[in-house]
C-alpha cells in the first residue's frame, strides 16, 4: 500500500526526476544530435521528431537493465533497512542535486555529464544517509562507483578509436581515390549493415526484462542481429544505390525522394540533356555560395530565450553575427576590428530582433508583443513591473517554447568573424580537408540512421539516469517498504521521462548544440557518421555490461578523434573538449535528514574525530549541562543587560530564555545540529543531566509531547512546572474532561517519562489532578523527589538607577512524601503549603522593602546578589525553609567590580586598536544610515532621470508641434504671397494692355 504520509517526497522525487529528463535531453541528447545538425545532414527540426522517436524507442526496449544499476549497484538496498522514508528522501535528493547542477551548465552553455552527475549524487547521499562504508566504492563486481568511474577515462579513449578506426576506414576506401563518388555510393551498404547490426544487437542481446529476450540461446542472438543487418544492407543495395546513382552520379535534378522504391529500374533512367552539376546540398561549415539562406544575415542570442526576453528591455545578450557572401565576411571582419565588444552585441540583438519580429508565426507575435510592452524602470517587484510581466508573460513562454526552432546553430558555431573565436575558429578549419559534396551526400543518409543509434542508445543508457533512482522513490511509496534489489522499472515511467527528454531537446537543446560540433573541430557527413558511430558502439558496449557511462563523453571523445585523423593537433578547438561535473547533494542530504522525522539506526563504527568516548562525554557535559533557566542571569557584557549608565549595572534578571543571549553558562544547543553522530551521542546527556522548566502545562505538552522525538522522552530526569507569574497556574487548556486525551494531556506525558528523577509542580495543578497525582509512585518508579513550588513576585519601588520597578522573584520549595495515598492527608498538606507560602510572602515583602530606598541600597548581610539563597523560619512551629531571590538588585560592590571590568574591556580594545562595543554598534548604526540614505538616493536619482526624460520628451514634443505650426505658416504666407504676386502681375498687364492704343482696322 501507498505510504501516504511520505506522498510529499514523491511529488518532489517525481519533480526533479523530470527535472533531470529534461535537463538531460537539453545537454547530453544535445552532445548526441549536435555533430548531425553541424554537418548538415539533418536540419534541427528534423533532429526534434527522430529524437523524439528513438529516445522513446530505446528507453522502453533497453532502459530498464541501466536503471537497475544506478539504482543498486552504489547503495545496497539492505543499507536502508527498509526504512522506506530515507531511501526515498536519498533518491530525492540525489536527483535534486544532479539537475540543479546540469540546470546550471545548460544555462551556461556547458557540456557536463549527467550521468556523472546523478552518480556522485547518489554517492553522496549514500555517505549522508548510511555512511561511506556502505557505499559500494569499489569495483563491485563491475556495478559499484570504481567501474563507473573507470568508464570515466575509458569511454572517451574507447569511442574516439572507434570513431577514427571508422573514419580511416572511410578515407581509406572512398576519399583518397581519383574518383570517390562511385566508391562512396557502392561501399554504403556496408556501413548500413554495421550500423542495422549494432542497433539490433543492443534490443536482442539481454535486451529489456519484460519483453523477454535475455533468455534467447546465442546462436539466436547472432542470427537475429547479422540477419536485421544483412536485411538492411540488401534493401540499401536494392533501393538506396540506385537513388543516390541517379542523382549524384548521372545528375538527375528532375528526380524526387519517393522515386526511390524504384529501385534497379532507376539504372535505366536516362540523364536530363542539361544535368551538368549534381543537386545536392552543400555541406561546408562556412557557406560562400550565393543564396544559402542558412546563414544570411543570421544573428543568434549566445545565452538563449532566455536572453532574448531580456534584451527587449535593454539588455544585450553576446550575439554570434554570420553574412552569407564573401564581401560580407570582409566588412563584417573590418567591422569587428573598428567596433567594440559591446557595439556588436548592440548590433547583433537589433538584428536578430528586427528579423523574428516581421515573421508571422507565434515567435514573430510574442517578439513584437515584447518590444511593444518593455519592464519599467525600478525593481521586478513594483507594481507597474507587476502588471507589465503579467502582460508580458504568455509571450515569455511562447518564446522559451518556440526560439530554439528558429536558432541558427551553424551561425553560433562558426563565430564572429574578426573576433578572437572567430578567428580560432577559422585556423581550426584550415587544417581540415574539404571534400565533394557529392561524396559527403553519400554519406548524409548514413549518418542519418548513425544518428538515429546514438539517439537509441542514449535512450537505452542514459535513461537510468532519471528513471533509477525514480523507480526506487516510485516503489517505496507504492509498497511501504524500502524497493527491492531487483524493482521492476514500470515502461510507463521510461516513456514519460523519454518524452520529457524530447522537450528538453526541443526547448533548449540548442543552447549546448552551438558549443558543440564544429565549435571543437571541423564536421561534416562522413566525420559525423563516423563519430556518431564510435560514439553508439561505445554506450552500447558499456549498457550491455550494465555499467553507466557518459555520452557526453562518448561523443566528445570520438569528435577528437575524428579530428585527430587530419594529421595534427592543431584541427581540434581543446578549448572546448572534457568538461567536469560535481554536485553537492551529501550537504544537501544532511541537512534535510536531520530537519524531518524520518530516522534510521544504525550502528556507528567510526567516532567523531577519532576521539575517545570518556573525552567525547567530558565535552558534551561541559557544553551541555548548565544551570537551569530560572537560575540564569546575564552577565555584564551581554547585550541583553540593560543599564542606564555606562558605570551603574541594572538588574538583568530575566525569567524568559532568549536565544540570542551570548552568556548562557554552558548551553550551546548548536553542537546539537553538527552532525547525526554527535547528535545521537550528546542529546541524551543534555535531556538528563539538566533541569528542564516549563512556564505552563500548554507549554510542557508542546515542548515534550509534540516537538521531543519519542525515543527522547525516556531520557527526562529532571522537570519542573512552575509559572512566573503572580497567579501560579496561568493559561492551562486542561480540566477533567479532556485529561484522557494522550496529546494533551499533561499527566499522561509525565507517566511516559519512566526515567524521571525530579519533579517540581504548582500547588493548583496538584489539587486540580489529584487522582492522577496519587498514581506517580507506582507509575514512575524512579521518582525520588516532588516538590510543590511556588514563585511569587515582588515589585521594589522605582530607584534613581532603575528606569522602570524592579521585579524580584522568591522560590519557595517544599519537598511533598511520595507516601500519601490517602484524600484527607493530601487535601491537609496543601492546606497547610498554602499558609506556608502566605506567611513566608509576609515575611519576605518586610524583608525586600527597605531595598527600595535611595542609595547605595545596601542588602542585609544575609542576602547578597551572588548568594541568593535565605533560610527563614515562619509560623508558631517556628519551621525552616529555604528559599531562592531571583533578580536581586546588585549590590554597590558588584557594580563597582563590573564598571572596572568595562572600562578593562575598552581600554584593551584601545590598546589593540580596535573600537569599543558602543563605538562598534554606533559605527555599525552610522552605515545602515548611510546604506539607507544612499538607496533613497539611488531611488530619487532614478525618479529624477524618469521626471527629466519626460520632461525632455514633452519638450521635444512641444518644439516639433510649433515647428510643424511654423512650417506650416511659413507655407501659408508663402502661398498668400505668391497669389499676391500673381495678382499684381496680372493687373500690371491689365494696365499695360490699356495703355497701348488699339490699331485701326
Amino acid at each position: 500500500m501507498a505510504v501516504h504520509e511520505h506522498t510529499y517526497v514523491f511529488v518532489i522525487g517525481t519533480f526533479f526526476a523530470m527535472l533531470d529528463a529534461y535537463n538531460n535531453g537539453a545537454n547530453d541528447v544535445a552532445n548526441a544530435w549536435a555533430t548531425s545538425v553541424s554537418s548538415r545532414s539533418i536540419s534541427y527540426r528534423q533532429a526534434m521528431i527522430f529524437g523524439t522517436v528513438f529516445e522513446l524507442l530505446g528507453a522502453i526496449t533497453v532502459g530498464a537493465r541501466t536503471a537497475d544499476t544506478i539504482k543498486n549497484g552504489i547503495i545496497p538496498n539492505s543499507a536502508f533497512q527498509n526504512n522506506a522514508g530515507v531511501q526515498m528522501l536519498a533518491f530525492t535528493c540525489a536527483l535534486a542535486a544532479a539537475s540543479s547542477w546540469v540546470m546550471w551548465c545548460t544555462r551556461h552553455s556547458a557540456h557536463v555529464s549527467s550521468t556523472y552527475s546523478l552518480v556522485s549524487a547518489v554517492a553522496g547521499v549514500g555517505v549522508a544517509t548510511v555512511g561511506a562504508p556502505k557505499v559500494q566504492w569499489g569495483w563491485n563486481k563491475g556495478k559499484g562507483l570504481g567501474a563507473i568511474f573507470a568508464g570515466l577515462a575509458m569511454a572517451p579513449a574507447i569511442s574516439g578509436g572507434f570513431g577514427a578506426t571508422i573514419f580511416m576506414l572511410i578515407k581509406l576506401v572512398v576519399h583518397i581515390r581519383k574518383n570517390p563518388v562511385p566508391w562512396a555510393i557502392y561501399s554504403s551498404p556496408a556501413f548500413f549493415l554495421i550500423a542495422g547490426t549494432i542497433c539490433t544487437l543492443s534490443i536482442v542481446y539481454k535486451g529489456s526484462p519484460k519483453l523477454g529476450l535475455n533468455k534467447k540461446p546465442a546462436w539466436y542472438i547472432v542470427a537475429v542481429s547479422l540477419g536485421t543487418g544483412g536485411g538492411l544492407c540488401i534493401l540499401a543495395a536494392i533501393f538506396f544505390v540506385p537513388f543516390v546513382h541517379a542523382k549524384v552520379v548521372k545528375k538527375d535534378h528532375t528526380i524526387k525522394w519517393w522515386m526511390f522504391v524504384l529501385g534497379p529500374a532507376l539504372y535505366n533512367r536516362p540523364a536530363p540533356v542539361d544535368a551538368t552539376k549534381a543537386n545536392v546540398p552543400n555541406y561546408a561549415v562556412v557557406q560562400n555560395d550565393e543564396g544559402e539562406e542558412s546563414s544570411n544575415d543570421s544573428i543568434q542570442s549566445a545565452n538563449g530565450s532566455h536572453e532574448a526576453i531580456k534584451t527587449e528591455t535593454g539588455t544585450a545578450p553576446s550575439t554570434t553575427i554570420v553574412s552569407s557572401g564573401q564581401h560580407e565576411k570582409s566588412l563584417a571582419a573590418v567591422e569587428a576590428n573598428q567596433l567594440s565588444h559591446k557595439e556588436l552585441l548592440i548590433q547583433g540583438r537589433e538584428k536578430l530582433h528586427a528579423k523574428l519580429r516581421k515573421k508571422r508565426s507565434p515567435i514573430g507575435w510574442a517578439m513584437r508583443h515584447l518590444h511593444a510592452n518593455p519592464m519599467g524602470v525600478g525593481q521586478i517587484y513594483e507594481w507597474h513591473n507587476i502588471k507589465t510581466f503579467a502582460v508580458r508573460l504568455p509571450a515569455m513562454v511562447v518564446v522559451g517554447a518556440l526560439y530554439g526552432l528558429h536558432y541558427d546553430i551553424h551561425a553560433a558555431q562558426t563565430g564572429v568573424m574578426g573576433t578572437p573565436d572567430g578567428q580560432r575558429m577559422q585556423r581550426v578549419y584550415s587544417h581540415a580537408h574539404k571534400y565533394t559534396n557529392e561524396v559527403e551526400h553519400t554519406y548524409s543518409f548514413v549518418q542519418i540512421l548513425t544518428a538515429c543509434t546514438a539517439s537509441f542508445a542514449h535512450g537505452a543508457n542514459d535513461i537510468g539516469n532519471s528513471v533509477g533512482p525514480w523507480a526506487v522513490i516510485y516503489g517505496a511509496w507504492k509498497t511501504g517498504n524500502a524497493a527491492a534489489s531487483k524493482a521492476p522499472v514500470d515502461v510507463w515511467q521510461l516513456a514519460v521521462l523519454s518524452l520529457t527528454i524530447s522537450l528538453g531537446l526541443l526547448t533548449y537543446g540548442y543552447n549546448i548544440m552551438k558549443v558543440m560540433g564544429n565549435k571543437i573541430t571541423y564536421h561534416s557527413p562522413s566525420r559525423g557518421c563516423s563519430m556518431e558511430m564510435g560514439a553508439a558502439i561505445t554506450v552500447l558496449v558499456f549498457s550491455q555490461y550494465s555499467l553507466p557511462v557518459s555520452t557526453s563523453m562518448c561523443i566528445t571523445g570520438a569528435t577528437v578523434g575524428v579530428g585527430l585523423c587530419n594529421g595534427t593537433l592543431k584541427a581540434v578547438n581543446w578549448h572546448r573538449t572534457e568538461p567536469r561535473a560535481t554536485t553537492s547533494s551529501l550537504c544537501q542530504m544532511a541537512v534535510v535528514l536531520d530537519l524531518t522525522n524520518l530516522r534510521i539506526s544504525r550502528t556507528i563504527t567510526t567516532p567523531f574525530l577519532r576521539i575517545p568516548p570518556e573525552l567525547r562525554n567530558h565535552i558534551y557535559n561541559y557544553l551541555l549541562i548548565g544551570p537551569d533557566r530560572l537560575s540564569r542571569r546575564h552577565s555584564a557584557f551581554c547585550a541583553h543587560a540593560d543599564r542606564s549608565s555606562r558605570d551603574i549595572e541594572r538588574p538583568p534578571f530575566k525569567v524568559v530564555d532568549d536565544h540570542k543571549c551570548i552568556c548562557r553558562r554552558r548551553q550551546f544547543l548548536g553542537i546539537l545540529l553538527t552532525c547525526r553522530q554527535i547528535h545521537s551521542e550528546a542529546a541524551p546527556i543534555f535531556w538528563s543531566n539538566n533541569m528542564h522548566y516549563f512556564e505552563s502545562t500548554n507549554l510542557f505538552a508542546q515542548n515534550v509531547s509534540n516537538a521531543l522525538r519519542e525515543q527522547y522522552g525516556g531520557f527526562l530526569h529532571h522537570i519542573g512546572i512552575v509559572s512566573t507569574c503572580h497567579i501560579a497556574h496561568h493559561g492551562s487548556a486542561f480540566s477533567q474532561s479532556n485529561k484522557t486525551d494522550a496529546e494533551q494531556s499533561m499527566w499522561n506525558i509525565l507517566l511516559t517519562c519512566k526515567n524521571l528523577r525530579t519533579l517540581e509542580l504548582e500547588i493548583d495543578i496538584v489539587q486540580q489532578f489529584q487522582k492522577q497525582y496519587l498514581k506517580l509512585r507506582t507509575a514512575l518508579p524512579h521518582l525520588k523527589r516532588l516538590t510543590l513550588v511556588r514563585v511569587q513576585g515582588f515589585y521594589l519601588e522605582s530607584q534613581p538607577c532603575l528606569r522602570d520597578p524592579q521585579l524580584i522573584y522568591v522560590k519557595i520549595p517544599v519537598d511533598m512524601p511520595l507516601d500519601i495515598e490517602e484524600h484527607t492527608e493530601f487535601h491537609n498538606f496543601c492546606r497547610s503549603f498554602r499558609d506556608l507560602v502566605n506567611s513566608i510572602s509576609t515575611n519576605i515583602n518586610n524583608m525586600i522593602r527597605p531595598l527600595g530606598a535611595p542609595l547605595p541600597h545596601r542588602l542585609p548581610p544575609s542576602l547578597r546578589d551572588n548568594t541568593n539563597k535565605r533560610t527563614i523560619t515562619v509560623g508558631q512551629n517556628k519551621r525552616v525553609v529555604s528559599v531562592t531571590f531571583y533578580g536581586l538588585p546588585n549590590s554597590h560592590q558588584t557594580r563597582q567590580r563590573l564598571a572596572r571590568q568595562r572600562l578593562f574591556e575598552q581600554n584593551r580594545l584601545k590598546a589593540a586598536g580596535l573600537p569599543s562595543r558602543s563605538e562598534a554598534e554606533l559605527s555599525l548604526r552610522v552605515k545602515q544610515l548611510k546604506e539607507e540614505k544612499e538607496a533613497r538616493d539611488r531611488i530619487e536619482m532614478r525618479l529624477e532621470e524618469a521626471r527629466v526624460a519626460d520632461i525632455k520628451e514633452k519638450d521635444r514634443d512641444k518644439r516639433a508641434q510649433e515647428q510643424a505650426v511654423a512650417e506650416a505658416k511659413q507655407k501659408a504666407n508663402q502661398r498668400v504671397h505668391k497669389q499676391r504676386k500673381i495678382k499684381k502681375t496680372e493687373k500690371a498687364k491689365q494696365e499695360e494692355r490699356k495703355r497701348v492704343p488699339k490699331k485701326s482696322p
